[in-house]
């Protein structure tokens, strides 16, 4: 399993400094309504530290797809990005937490570049690093126990 980093960011709050991270995909849980220009702040931020593959799961999720993907579509005005800059995103707002945490875990990687690490930044005003990592871990082996469950079964397993 790939390291996994908790970040807790509370709207409006300036994004933390990830240091010295490699490429990673990001789970973005959005628990509280944000505006815009901070969403599109964070995005920029995502996308000019590294991450490479984002999951929005929560509120106005959709909203935060398309807020990575102008992120990066910023940085090439000609909309020629190259395949090791290319952010996939994806948002899951139909889905339960626990497959979303799965599909990070197994499912989400990039063509070009080997994903180091999974950043889960929780919008929220508390920290919950506890809980959310306890959930993400005990997601790994949710295929076996949820079958049915709908991503689960049209999702490649690796």
């Amino acid at each position: 399993m790939r390291k996994v980093r908790y970040h807790q960011l509370a709207p409006g709050a300036e994004p933390p400094s990830l240091g010295d991270i490699g490429p990673f995909a990001a789970v973005v849980v959005i628990e509280e309504d944000v505006n815009w220009e901070w969403r599109a702040k964070v995005s920029r931020w995502l996308v000019d530290s590294g991450c490479l593959f984002m999951m929005a799961w929560g509120q106005d999720c959709s909203l935060w797809d398309e807020s990575v993907d102008y992120a990066n579509l910023d940085d090439f005005p000609d909309e020629n990005i190259p395949e090791d800059r290319y952010v996939l995103t994806s948002w899951h707002e139909d889905e339960p937490k626990a497959e979303v945490f799965w599909f990070a875990q197994h499912a989400a990687r990039h063509e070009t570049t080997t994903l180091t690490e999974i950043v889960l930044l929780d919008i929220c005003y508390e920290d919950r690093s506890s809980a959310l990592l306890s959930e993400f871990k005990s997601a790994y082996d949710l295929a076996e126990r949820e079958p049915e469950w709908p991503l689960l079964a049209n999702t490649c397993r690796f």
